[in-house]
């Protein structure tokens, strides 16, 4: 009798691995993907927060205008996955989506038009920089704004550094990061039904192929001789796609609140 009940009770005793594998198994699946979602957009942050600012030092240290400009690249890509980040939060919290939509769109429209407004002065004054460097690699005079306009340097001794091969490794360095990133953030994309993340994946692939734009500048200014000035051309059109990209920024931005409105 007492065998028979003791089995009985045990029968009725909840299995722990089976309960705690159900319990794992429902967390997962109510807050796994809100996870895995802003973690990786804020990897990609600190990721690309990194690379900006080695790019930026590099590209001083390095005497090279196109790492510079793909630095301020690196910084357009922290809009973006500013933004990201504040969209999946949100959609982390359907209840209060509604409420909270009018303050996030602010939040995101002043932030987007903050950032891009200064990239798109950054972008500017790389792209002049750039410019006046192509210049001396021709003339070796420094181009100049005088008071009659456009003018140039009295000095003709003026010499114009060949970037160091040290900023190539800087550059190949942003593409194994980016590809790691693109990889981790599409897969990521894919298993929560995310566009937003998928968005950003290919964006970090864009920037992958930009450092590969910034590679070839670098290596053609050390390999041939007096070509200096493809380190320029490079920083010239890495600086016209940072411009676009902060552009598109300010345009979305702009569209979104006349649409609110």
């Amino acid at each position: 009798m007492h065998k028979r009940r003791h089995q009985q009770q045990q029968a009725f005793q909840p299995k722990p691995d089976a309960e705690k594998s159900h319990q794992s198994h429902q967390h997962e699946s109510d807050h796994g993907p809100t996870d895995l979602s802003a973690w990786i957009v804020q990897v990609g942050i600190a990721v690309n927060l990194g690379l900006a600012v080695i790019k930026l030092v590099g590209g001083w240290a390095f005497s090279s205008k196109s790492l510079t400009a793909d630095g301020w690249h690196s910084m357009t890509d922290l809009v973006t996955d500013l933004l990201a980040l504040i969209s999946v939060l949100v959609i982390a919290m359907p209840k209060l989506t509604e409420f909270l939509r009018p303050t996030v769109s602010n939040i995101e429209g002043s932030i987007s038009l903050t950032i891009s407004g200064l990239l798109v002065l950054m972008g500017i004054h790389e792209g002049w920089e750039s410019l006046v460097s192509f210049h001396e690699s021709f003339f070796g005079q420094a181009l100049l704004f005088g008071e009659s306009g456009l003018g140039y340097d009295s000095h003709d001794d003026i010499h114009h550094d060949v970037p160091s091969l040290q900023a190539a490794w800087i550059a190949g360095l942003t593409i194994l990061a980016k590809e790691w990133l693109y990889h981790k953030t599409m897969k990521i994309a894919a298993e929560t039904k995310s566009s937003v993340l998928a968005s950003n994946a290919v964006h970090q692939r864009a920037d992958s192929l930009m450092s590969m734009v910034t590679i070839v500048a670098i290596l053609g200014s050390n390999i041939f001789k007096d070509t200096a000035w493809i380190d320029s051309v490079g920083g010239l059109c890495i600086s016209a796609i940072v411009i676009r990209a902060a552009l598109e920024n300010l345009t979305k931005t702009i569209k979104t609140w006349k649409s609110a409105d």
